[in-house]
């Protein structure tokens, strides 16, 4: 086994499509994409972990990441939203708290040789993150939002899992 602890700097970008408006002439807008970008700092605390197990026909690949925001570039305007703006659109009246809170991301990969030349991978992943600081809250006015639907999407109540399984042909040069 082996952890570590430390302070992590992240940068998180994303690709939007931006739609033509239906009074545009000529131009082929419908293509054209955008990006954002974000960025928030913390401290992080990464353990990773190997083993043999059911009588070491198994391998066993473990890595469980805790990450602690202490700032996010969109905590301001998160903080700034108005309380009816908040309400009208359904978005959680602590959002601001949210974007800081710990997340969690667990892996696992369970892998075994079935026979010389097939073996079976099982990788499993959970992630908790409270807040998505991918999504840029971007400010129109005071107390307001231009996408206040990507924030409501970035705020997520519950964890996210993901498992995978895959058979593969081993032929090996020797």
């Amino acid at each position: 086994m082996l952890s570590r602890l430390g302070f992590a700097f992240r940068q998180s970008s994303r690709k939007l499509f931006v739609y033509a408006h239906p009074d545009s002439a000529g131009t082929d807008d419908a293509r054209r994409t955008k990006s954002e970008a974000t960025n928030d700092g913390g401290i992080e605390w990464v353990t990773d972990y190997k083993a043999k197990i059911l009588e070491k026909k198994i391998s066993w690949t473990s890595k469980l990441t805790v990450y602690q925001p202490v700032f996010y570039s969109g905590k301001k305007a998160l903080e700034d939203l108005a309380p009816e703006f908040l309400a009208e659109n359904r978005i959680d009246s602590d959002v601001e708290k949210l974007s800081t809170m710990v997340s969690t991301d667990w892996e696992n990969i369970f892998t075994s040789q079935i026979t010389k030349m097939i073996s079976v991978n099982l990788y499993t992943r959970w992630v908790y993150d409270a807040y998505d600081n991918s999504v840029k809250p971007l400010p129109l006015d005071e107390g307001h939002l231009s996408n206040p639907l990507d924030v409501l999407k970035a705020i997520r109540k519950s964890g996210q899992f993901k498992e995978t399984l895959g058979i593969n042909i081993v032929y090996r040069f020797l």
